[in-house]
């Protein structure tokens, strides 16, 4: 492969260096200003007829959801990428008079609401828990689909760290095919 987007590229180094090292199944998504991804089959990255195979952050998860910049409705990326994130926070100052710490930021952005639920801000943190929840059932399909050995979580979102790890792993357990529950690990870097 001569050239590959960014979840191939990171697969391709995660895959003899990284944390997927000895792995031939594994998934990587990428969680920033949009939503990649990447399976990575039988030791090889699959790419589909058109090359296009993997598109996971295109995948409805909410019918009757959200407008998507692709131009569908209800994509995975539309709630668990940067601009999602962000209009889940808003939404949920909206439809709630709590006090928030986020009501006195000027430009909201992830990792200001990650920082905000270190603080204890319960909007904040049931920001990240709404995503977590929405992003564990988008990849519990896909999982459920393609079972991989590991999903492996990149760019700048997961550094959330638990406040995105912990609410994805519950759904994304609960949500999961049966017969995989509990064999996948779901890996952050």
């Amino acid at each position: 492969m001569a050239l590959g987007n960014n979840p191939q590229c990171v697969a391709l180094g995660e895959q003899p260096f990284g944390s997927a090292h000895g792995m031939k199944d594994f998934v990587v998504i990428t969680l920033g200003y949009g939503l990649g991804s990447c399976l990575f089959s039988n030791g090889r990255i699959h790419l589909g007829t058109k090359g296009f195979a993997g598109e996971v952050g295109h995948t409805c998860v909410e019918p009757n959801g959200r407008q998507c910049a692709c131009g569908n409705i209800g994509c995975l990326e539309a709630y668990c990428a940067h601009k999602g994130i962000i209009k889940t926070a808003q939404e949920l100052l909206a439809e709630s008079s709590e006090p928030s710490l986020m009501r006195q930021v000027e430009k909201l952005n992830p990792k200001i609401i990650a920082e905000l639920c270190d603080q204890g801000d319960a909007l904040a943190i049931e920001t990240f828990r709404r995503t977590g929840d929405i992003l564990g059932r988008g990849l519990a399909n896909y999982a459920s689909i393609t079972n991989p050995e590991a999903i492996i979580l990149t760019g700048g979102i997961p550094h959330a760290g638990k406040w995105l790890l912990e609410p994805t792993e519950k759904s994304f357990e609960k949500h999961v095919f049966h017969n995989i529950k509990g064999q996948t690990k779901i890996l952050e870097i």
